[in-house]
């Protein structure tokens, strides 16, 4: 019987997402110090807070909720935030080259001139998002939806947008230089040269 309960606790404990909560000791010392290199956020609540300049490099913050927040000029790289909320907050000139944002929501958030090279964006919801001038060279969006997102003269290249959506989305300057698009929805996007695509524009701009 000892053994069957523990079983059942070990179970819940690994497999059930919301026993996996956030250690306070490093929530403490993000604010106390504006660091927390590695740190275990999983399930934090970051709402409005206001962390410019932060080092979060490294840390696990999948499903924590990092709404209406401020962090500009924030180091994130190589962070794990899936399935976590970034809507409405400010990461301009921040750094998540090599992060996980998989199935993350990311709605009208401001990632101007950040630098998200080689990071992993898979069906996440990005809508409405600015991306202008930002770096994604090698980034991995498949599956996501960017509709009306703003991409003007960012870097593409060799990024990943198999069967993403990108309606509407303004790619005016933008460098997609062996950029992947099997599948890719533009339909009634800015093309890299201001033109607009057409309805059925299908893995390619249609104009």
């Amino acid at each position: 019987m000892q053994k069957t309960l523990l079983f059942i606790f070990l179970f819940w404990f690994f497999f059930h997402p919301q026993l996996h909560a956030y250690s306070p000791g490093d929530l403490t010392d993000l604010f106390k110090t504006n660091s927390c290199k590695q740190c275990d956020l999983t399930n934090a609540d970051l709402d409005y807070a206001s962390l410019r300049g932060s080092i979060l490099k490294g840390s696990r913050l999948s499903r924590s909720s990092l709404r209406w927040a401020n962090f500009w000029s924030a180091d994130f790289s190589k962070a794990v935030l899936i399935e976590a909320d970034l809507s409405w907050s400010i990461f301009t000139h921040s750094n998540l080259s090599g992060a996980t944002l998989n199935s993350a929501i990311i709605l009208q958030t401001d990632l101007e001139r950040a630098n998200l090279e080689g990071a992993f964006l898979e069906n996440a919801d990005l809508k409405r998002s600015n991306f202008k001038h930002t770096n994604l060279r090698g980034t991995s969006f498949q599956d996501s939806d960017l509709s009306w997102v703003d991409l003007s003269y960012a870097d593409l290249t060799r990024t990943n947008l198999k069967n993403t959506r990108l309606e509407k989305a303004n790619l005016t300057g933008a460098n997609m230089d062996k950029a992947y698009m099997e599948g890719t929805l533009f339909d009634g996007a800015i093309w890299i040269d201001g033109s607009i695509c057409q309805k059925g524009s299908v893995g390619q701009c249609k104009r």
